[in-house]
This record gives C-alpha cells, structure tokens and sequence, in this order.
C-alpha cells in the first residue's frame, strides 16, 4: 500500500511542478506555451480537425464500452471486487493522463500573457454600439443559410452540451471544435471560430474572442455579420450595467430585425456568476474564463470620444 502510495504522489508531482512554475515564473508559461504547448496544440489540430467526425465523442463513448466490456470480463472471472478494483484502477490512470495533459498543454496558456486591462467610458460604449448597429444595417444579414467552410464540427450527441448549457466546445485533446447543432444560423460562424481559435492555443475566453473577431473580419460576409452581433450584443449588455440611460436611448432605437437576431443569440446576457467560478479562483482562472466583454471594451476605446 506504502508503495501504491509513493508512485501516485510521483506521478502528480510533475504536473503540480509544472502548474507551480507556471503561475510563479511568467516568463516560463510564456516560453512554455510558445515552444511546447501551442505548437503541439496546432499540430493536433491540423490532425483532428480534419476528420469528418467529431473524434472527441466517439472517443468518449468507445473509452467507456471498453471500460464496461473489460468490467464484465473481470466480474465473470473474479468477481465484483477485483472488477471494481481493476476499473477503478483503470478510470484514475485515465484522470492521471488528462491531468498531466492539462498541465503540459493548456494550463500554461492562461499565463503567457498578461491580462488585458482595458477602461472606456460610457460615452465610447454608446458610439461603439451605433457604429455596430450601422455597419450591420448597411447588410443584408441574410443567415438562411450557414457556411460550408466552418473552422467546426457539429457534435454527434448533443445532449451533453444542452446538459452543461454550451454553444459549443474546444477539445484541444482531439484538436476539434465542437458546436450545437441547435444554434441559430445567425450564431454560428462566430462560435465556430472562437472555438477553434482556441483549438489553435488561445486559452484565455477575451483574447479567444478578440482573435475570433479577427478571424471573422478576415472571412467577410456572414462571418462578420455574425461577430458584429456578437460584439453588439456584449457591448449593450455592459452598456446596460453602466449606463442604463444610455443603453435604453440606444435599445429603443435598435432595428426590429436586429432585435431579433440578438434574442435568437441569447439576449443581453451578464457575466457568469461568482458561485460557478469558486472552483477555478485558487486555479488563478477565474478571470480568464469570464472576460468575453474584452472585445466590447476594445471596440468601445477605439472610439474617438
């Protein structure tokens, strides 16, 4: 038992080294994610992404009917003990592997860089929010029909996203983004983006939207329509909290059919709450994974006000 003991503290010793490093030293999570990380991150995604079948969930479900056929085989050989004890044996072998994974490949990307601190004021929200609604109503936004080209999958079972309420999902494992097929078309070019920029090295959720937002403009057409309405639709939200006169003079201006689309995506929605991030704060993430208002607040200071 002595024994067992020893060599799980060696194999999570490593990782905690690793995570260590990462959050004291800046500069290694910086050379870490430019030299090791990122390039193998890029190189699974270049695999991945180019099956014509989401590997994640496939993957998924044959690991467990193989962890069930190897349990039954157990149970009718040696009974309930030894199957319970090899399976459990197995499964903590599985989160060992993906912990070190996590640690290796995706932890050390939320400290490569520093966090983005960036102040507007009210006034360069509002003027960003009219030059989104112009720009957007000088399109056609006809979203009848979605690109061919997405940088994404749609996920073959997608109940477990409706489960954990997502649009769409980065397997940086497999080298896949995963989207809903339940979006509206008008969302799904942005999604399908972000996610895969992600897949590309991009951990942190407001630099992810930020090259996301790059992405789109670069495609055109229905790409940049649907991150304008991104971005519209974070912009108002955080003009809602700090203007509220402000975001109602420009509400009730907001074009019926824009109005539309921005309800199909979700409607001005607030931050995540500080309940669900408890678990990531002693992590240092708890910032990292909720500041998608990023690439509000960077559209708004490019306002000349």
């Amino acid at each position: 038992m002595k024994k067992r003991l020893l060599r799980a503290a060696l194999c999570t010793l490593p990782p905690m080294l690793l995570c260590m490093a990462v959050r004291l030293l800046p500069m290694f999570a910086e050379h870490w994610s430019a030299w090791v990380a990122r390039p193998m991150l890029q190189t699974i995604a270049l695999i991945g992404g180019r099956l014509p079948f989401p590997l994640m969930e496939w993957g998924v479900l044959a690991l467990l009917v193989a962890l069930c056929i190897g349990f039954i085989y157990r149970l009718c050989r040696r009974g309930v003990l030894h199957a319970a004890v090899c399976t459990l044996k197995r499964i903590c072998l599985l989160l060992m592997a993906l912990v070190w994974l996590l640690a290796a490949l995706w932890y050390p990307l939320y400290f490569a860089e520093a966090p983005l601190r960036i102040t507007v004021t009210s006034a360069q929200l509002a003027a960003s929010c009219r030059t989104l609604i112009d720009d957007l109503n000088a399109d056609s936004l006809d979203f009848s029909e979605v690109p061919d080209d997405l940088p994404a999958k749609y996920a073959a079972f997608p109940g477990w996203m409706q489960v954990l309420n997502l649009a769409g999902f980065a397997s940086f494992l497999t080298g896949e983004a995963l989207i809903s097929p339940e979006l509206p078309n008008a969302a799904v070019p942005f999604v399908a983006v972000h996610e895969s920029m992600h897949t590309l090295g991009h951990a942190d959720e407001g630099r992810t939207n930020l090259a996301a937002w790059a992405e789109c403009l670069r495609r055109g057409g229905v790409y940049a329509d649907s991150a304008r309405l991104w971005a519209l639709k974070d912009s108002l939200a955080l003009l809602r909290r700090v203007d509220s006169g402000a975001w109602s003079s420009i509400r009730s201006e907001l074009p019926p059919q824009l109005d539309r689309l921005i309800s199909q995506l979700g409607g001005e929605t607030a931050p995540p709450g500080d309940g669900a991030l408890a678990v990531l704060a002693p992590l240092g993430l708890a910032e990292s994974v909720q500041n998608y208002e990023i690439l509000a607040l960077y559209l708004a200071a490019e306002m000349p006000i």
